[in-house]
């Protein structure tokens, strides 16, 4: 299971990756009058052609700037290294606004639903639950039902309620346009309830959108049920592949991709000797430092793989280092919401204070607790921008791995 990767925001029409934006605050979409909607389409239309030729020129650059809402991204964030990040994403993204040329489109008609889902609905045979908007000439999905959701499966999964769990992140991947953790969080909540043709399949699609860890999929016991099916051979061969040829294609350090993959590997297994670990930990830290020294790390990805690196550290500048390794991956483009909410409460712990976001837990007196926390310092909406649980949600995976304990 892999409780970092939570939630993208890829909620513009025109835009797989972008930061948050204000959401309107209906629950259901307005009612529209006829000319409203044939405007509307018109508008679709024409800004579908704009940047369809945008990009088809091959200028990034100018078309995150005409198909987002003026300010929604600071234009110091298109960066090279932001668009070049962002390419395939784009070029992914193309066939299908060219599809859209040659309609009429409606509200919700399944041009625009392809368009938003990338063909999601039709690989998981789900039933498609987007909430669209329309705002500044451009379409938007409401993200806010798909956190709510994808919190809510991580919650039973720490609660031991797998096929609860599974059941969210079916209702998260409906409600949003998701990234390629919430397919493989899907993946090892059904494995775990017993779903296996469900869990393959859903394992398959978090490969091909990118979750090509092999070592974390490997090692990852909640998968353990598939393990003697002739097809797991072949998803980790798959995986194998997706892994090199994504990394080259998105410009990311293999080698600290291969780290990345190590360290949440090494986490992963049934029998984890510290001793072992704790030195291939140190090994890890000082060789992503000699990559900083060099410049090496370029795109978000490397960033976020170094925060992970150093979250594991030992000393209150591991956590610190984490933290704004974190911060870059996001200032670049690439969600490390909740990676940047962990790294800081585990910063917090580390000099003495209570953390803030309720992300760490710890064994006290035969016990898992989550104290010191201040409670009152972030508020559940703040929680939830970062991809974080709710406080009452993270106390009831405390109290589910206590009742476990006691089991014992």
């Amino acid at each position: 299971m892999k409780l970092k990767f939570l939630f993208s925001m890829l909620i513009c029409v025109f835009c797989l990756t972008m930061p948050v934006l204000a959401f309107l605050q209906e629950t259901q979409p307005p009612a529209l009058s006829p000319a409203e909607i044939q405007s509307r389409q018109h508008l679709l239309a024409e800004s579908i052609k704009k940047n369809v030729a945008l990009l088809e020129a091959k200028d990034y650059r100018g078309f995150f700037r005409s198909a987002l809402p003026p300010g929604s991204i600071p234009e110091q964030a298109l960066t090279e290294t932001f668009l070049k990040e962002n390419t395939l994403r784009l070029q992914k993204l193309l066939p299908f606004l060219k599809d859209c040329l040659g309609r009429s489109p409606e509200l919700n008609n399944d041009c625009t639903k392809a368009v938003f889902s990338l063909q999601i609905d039709a690989r998981t045979g789900l039933q498609n639950r987007r909430y669209f908007y329309f705002q500044a000439d451009n379409w938007y999905v409401d993200s806010r039902p798909y956190s709510e959701f994808h919190a809510k499966g991580n919650a039973a999964y720490q609660q031991k309620n797998y096929a609860e769990s599974a059941k969210f992140f079916k209702e998260a991947i409906s409600a949003g346009i998701p990234e390629a953790g919430v397919f493989y969080d899907a993946s090892c909540a059904m494995a775990l309830a017993g779903l296996k043709e469900d869990a393959f399949r859903f394992l398959e699609i978090a490969i091909d959108e990118g979750f090509d860890r092999v070592r974390h999929i490997s090692n990852d016991q909640d998968l353990i049920s598939l393990r003697e099916d002739a097809r797991w051979s072949k998803i980790i061969d798959q995986a194998k592949k997706k892994q090199e040829t994504r990394a080259k294609a998105e410009g990311v350090n293999y080698e600290l991709l291969l780290m990345f993959d190590e360290d949440q590997g090494d986490r992963l297994s049934p029998k984890i000797d510290w001793e072992v670990v704790s030195k291939r930990d140190e090994a890890h830290r000082k060789r992503v430092q000699e990559m900083l020294d060099k410049g090496e790390l370029k795109v978000g990805k490397d960033f976020y793989h170094a925060a992970f690196v150093f979250q594991h550290g030992s000393k209150p500048e591991d956590y610190d280092k984490a933290h704004q390794m974190a911060l870059k991956a996001i200032e670049l483009g690439y969600d490390a919401r909740w990676i940047s909410a962990a790294t800081k409460d585990r910063y917090l712990w580390s000099i003495g204070k209570p953390q803030i976001y309720g992300t760490q837990s710890t064994m006290r007196d035969g016990k898992w607790t989550m104290d010191p926390i201040d409670e009152k310092a972030v508020t559940d909406e703040e929680r939830a921008r970062l991809n974080v649980p709710s406080l009452a949600q993270a106390k009831a995976g405390v109290e589910a791995r206590n009742r476990e304990l006691e089991k014992k």
